[in-house]
C-alpha cells in the first residue's frame, strides 16, 4: 500500500500548478512515514522556508514575515524531533510531517493554529528582518517616507561639525563627505560659519564643565 496523503494536502494539489502528489508522496517514501501532510497558512497556502537565500519579488514586508514565520516553524519542530524523523522538506522547501506520529502532529496544530489566527508567528523577529532589509549598511535606507533612521532623519551638516570638533577634519575646505550618507557638500561660506560656529561652541561646553572661564563666557556675560 502507498502512502496516504491527507485530504488537504491532495486537494491543495489537485488545484495547484506547483505542487504534484508524487512530489510528496515520495519524500514521505523516503522517510518511511505511512502518510504525509504539510503545514499551510490562514489562506490556506503551504507554509515554506523557500524564502531563506532566495530573491523575492513581494514585498519586504511579506519577505520579512516569510522568513521569521519559517524559523519560528523550524524552532517548534525541532524542539520536538530534533533529529527531523518525522518531519522534513517537501517541494519548494515546504514543511511536510507525519500525521501518524502524535506528538508532531500537537505541535503542527499548534503552529497551524497560531498562524491562522494572526499572519506573523513572531512579529519582532519579522520587524528586525523588514530593517535589516531596509537597511543593508551604515549608509543606505530603502524604507519608506517617515523611517526613524540616523541615514533619513541626519543633518549633514552637523555630521561635518562633528568630524570638525573630533579633529577628523580640518575647515580650510569648501567640500566636505558626510560620514553618514556619504554624499558630497559643497559648502558655503555661511554654511561654513555655522560649522565653525557649532564646533566652538561644543569646545566652550567641554571646558565649562571642567570649570573653567572661556571667552565665549565674558562676550556673552555668562555666569560661571
Amino acid at each position: 500500500m502507498g502512502v496516504e496523503i491527507s485530504d488537504e494536502l491532495r486537494s491543495l494539489c489537485r488545484h495547484s500548478p506547483w505542487y504534484a502528489e508524487y512530489q510528496f508522496r515520495g519524500e514521505a517514501e523516503e522517510a518511511q512515514w505511512e502518510s504525509v501532510a504539510a503545514i499551510t497558512d490562514q489562506g490556506g497556502h503551504l507554509v515554506s522556508n523557500r524564502t531563506h537565500g532566495f530573491d523575492y519579488y513581494g514585498s519586504v514586508e511579506a519577505y520579512a514575515r516569510g522568513v521569521s514565520n519559517a524559523e519560528a516553524v523550524i524552532e517548534a519542530l525541532e524542539e520536538e524531533d530534533e533529529h527531523q524523523l518525522h518531519w522534513g522538506y517537501g517541494p519548494a522547501e515546504t514543511f511536510i510531517y507525519n500525521p501518524k506520529h502524535e506528538p508532531i502532529r500537537r505541535v503542527v496544530a499548534d503552529i497551524e493554529g497560531a498562524l491562522h489566527a494572526y499572519p506573523y508567528l513572531n512579529e519582532e523577529r519579522a520587524s528586525e528582518i523588514e530593517w535589516e532589509e531596509h537597511h543593508p549598511n551604515d549608509h543606505e535606507c530603502h524604507a519608506e517616507e517617515g523611517c526613524s533612521c540616523e541615514v533619513t532623519s541626519h543633518e549633514c551638516l552637523d555630521q561635518v561639525e562633528g568630524l570638525a570638533y573630533g579633529g577628523a577634519v580640518g575647515l580650510e575646505s569648501k567640500e566636505f563627505e558626510c560620514p553618514v550618507c556619504l554624499t558630497g557638500l559643497p559648502i558655503e561660506t555661511k554654511e561654513l560659519e555655522r560649522v565653525r560656529r557649532g564646533v566652538a561652541e561644543r569646545f566652550h561646553d567641554d571646558l565649562k564643565a571642567a570649570g573653567q572661564i572661556t571667552v565665549m563666557d565674558i562676550v556673552k556675560g555668562q555666569d560661571v
